[in-house]
Formats: structure tokens, C-alpha cells, sequence
């Protein structure tokens, strides 16, 4: 069925949950499961006097990531944290590593979120791969 799934993950307590479901899938279908982050940093630092924390933030990622990781039971070389737009990133990591299944976890949204869309739905649109969008509840 799958060989190869990718959880895209965010580091919520909601993401946790989705990772059971996500976990069961995997141990039915034998498949290998792939977690990536697409870390999304400030275009611009407003106060030069301060410096960057772009260190900061991938060094709380790779720690959420090994717990996530941890949780799942996925090896440390099938855990990725890539820097930029995850509408971009995503996609091209589903071709480079043969990507069977996308699963990802869906807010429902109000206001301009519902208007201008979200990663959940925009991967959707331009998805050629199957995806499962697990709601988070």
C-alpha cells in the first residue's frame, strides 16, 4: 500500500495526538515514516543591536523534533527540519524521497485565515501525491 509516509509536523499538543493515529497507520501498512518541519523565521530583524535568533529557534525545533521522533519511533535520519516556506519545502521533499502519503493536521480557521487559506489547504490544491489532513480537535 504505503511505503514511504510524511508527517509534516508542528509542535502542538494537537500534532501529539495526530501522531497516534499516524503511528497505527504506519505499524499497518510496514510503511516508513518521515517527519519534517518547515521552520518559518522573521524575514527581517527589526533591531540590528539584537542579534539573530535563528539559532535559538532551530535548536527548539531539533529538540521538539527528537521528542516527536522519539514518540513515533522514527530514526534520527528520517527527521527534518528545513528552513522556509512549507508550501514549497514539502512538496519538493515528497519528490526527492518518493513520498507515498502526506499527512498533516488541519486548525479549522475564521477571518482572513479562511479567506487567504492555510499550508493544510494550499498543499492540498497543488498535491499529485495522496494526502490525509487529520483535524485537529
Amino acid at each position: 500500500m504505503y511505503k514511504n509516509i510524511l508527517f509534516a509536523v508542528e509542535f502542538s499538543e494537537a500534532a501529539n495526538t495526530a501522531g497516534k493515529k499516524i503511528k497505527k497507520l504506519v505499524e499497518a501498512t510496514k510503511a516508513n515514516l518521515f517527519l519534517i518541519h518547515a521552520l518559518e523565521l522573521p524575514i527581517l530583524n527589526s533591531f540590528p543591536e539584537i542579534p539573530n535568533k535563528e539559532e535559538l529557534y532551530m535548536q527548539e525545533a531539533k529538540r521538539r523534533m527528537s521528542g516527536m521522533g522519539k514518540n513515533l519511533n522514527v530514526p534520527e535520519s528520517h527527521q527534518f527540519i528545513e528552513v522556509g516556506n512549507p508550501r514549497i519545502i514539502i512538496p519538493e521533499f515528497i519528490k526527492k524521497h518518493h513520498i507515498d502519503l502526506l499527512v498533516m493536521g488541519h486548525h479549522e480557521k475564521q477571518g482572513l485565515d479562511r479567506i487567504l487559506g492555510s499550508t493544510a489547504y494550499a498543499l492540498l490544491a497543488q498535491a499529485t501525491y495522496q494526502v490525509l489532513v487529520i483535524p485537529y480537535l
